[in-house]
């Protein structure tokens, strides 16, 4: 007991309820048809640790799941309106190196940026899209420390390298995702 007491200090154990915001983005090459986005609101929920615990930095590793997607509205002159609707939940994992600066008062602003992956959980009948998706997750926010537990907000970016669709799926040579996450966060320090 005292060995996992002295090796488990200055973790924190954490879990982040929040919102998603997902516009979706495709790459379609046609002057003839005029696009526009309605975001998909949806959700995230994590679980994470913070570690290697500084006074200046951390890691944190999280993994839950997101909700991305949204609708995109085509319009032409003399056509009937088109929607496409992507509505999209994922299993995520993530590890980012968070640089904080604590203030007076236990408010602490800190930045985060690293790598994630994404892992559709939607059924196989989605199969022009592709299972996984990988990229980077950058964000910031304000944790605040109360006795042993640690309140946070933070607001996510989720920049991908991958495309949401399999190459030449549908008329769309590319579809992506867009996705802002705002997190409320509790935290228990070990």
């Amino acid at each position: 007991m005292l060995l996992f007491s002295y090796s488990s200090f200055s973790q924190i154990i954490k879990f982040q309820p929040g919102i998603s915001l997902s516009n979706t983005d495709l790459k379609y090459n046609s002057g003839y048809w005029q696009y526009s986005n309605k975001t998909l609101i949806g959700y995230s929920m994590f679980i994470g640790i913070d570690y290697l615990n500084d006074k200046y930095y951390n890691l944190s590793t999280n993994v839950g799941v997101v909700k991305k997607g949204g609708t995109v509205t085509a319009t032409a002159p003399d056509e009937p309106i088109w929607r496409f609707n992507l509505n999209l939940d994922y299993l995520s994992l993530n590890t980012t190196f968070e640089v904080k600066y604590p203030l007076k008062y236990r408010i602490t602003p800190f930045l985060s940026y690293g790598p994630r992956l994404d892992y559709l959980l939607n059924d196989n009948s989605l199969s022009g899209y592709n299972q996984f998706n990988y990229g980077i997750l950058m964000g910031g926010g304000l944790k605040y420390d109360v006795n042993n537990f640690q309140i946070a907000i933070r607001s996510d970016y989720y920049l991908n390298f991958a495309t949401i669709n399999k190459p030449r799926t549908y008329i769309f040579s590319k579809i992506n995702d867009k996705t802002t996450t705002i997190c409320f966060t509790i935290g228990y320090k070990l």
